[in-house]
């Protein structure tokens, strides 16, 4: 499936059921939120279990997908392209829910620091729009006296 105005495939998901019997697929909407969290009191390695609310943005129901993370040496740790919603962040005794918009979300607290932004997207050099229109409107006269100079021609 695909939501984003480039086209790109979101997700793809394969289930195959056998005649007769029922299966499961589990798989989350992509998104392009990169979160960065720091866990003060957890030792590197440590599991970071990030609950993503799901569609229906409620968290302790079927949609919710767990994303994991470890702490690294520096008590970081990081998430790319996650979707906007509901997280629950939590990792040995640590338990808290932060919500993230579109726009990210920043959450700090004595035991976590959670921070979720949109990429920023590289610049992709200056609009040349400004400089074409006073060129633009140059040729026009030109145009014109380019088509008399040759209708003149023409009836000569």
């Amino acid at each position: 499936m695909s939501w984003d105005s480039q086209g790109a495939v979101d997700w793809e998901v394969t289930v195959t059921v056998v005649a007769g019997q029922t299966a499961r697929a589990d798989f989350a909407a992509r998104g392009n939120l990169e979160a960065v969290g720091t866990i003060k009191s957890a030792p590197p390695g440590t599991d970071v279990n990030i609950d993503w609310s799901g569609v229906d943005k409620n968290l302790d129901t079927p949609d919710d997908v767990t994303f994991i993370s470890k702490v690294q040496s520096d008590q970081t740790f990081s998430l790319e392209n996650i979707p906007s919603g509901k997280y629950r962040v939590r990792s040995q005794s640590l338990r808290t829910v932060v919500s993230v918009g579109v726009g990210g979300a920043t959450y700090e607290n004595s035991s976590l620091t959670f921070v979720v932004r949109a990429p920023t997207l590289p610049a992709t050099g200056t609009s040349s729009l400004p400089n074409m229109i006073p060129g633009a409107l140059a040729m026009v006269p030109l145009g014109a006296l380019a088509l008399l100079a040759s209708r003149r021609r023409r009836t000569r």
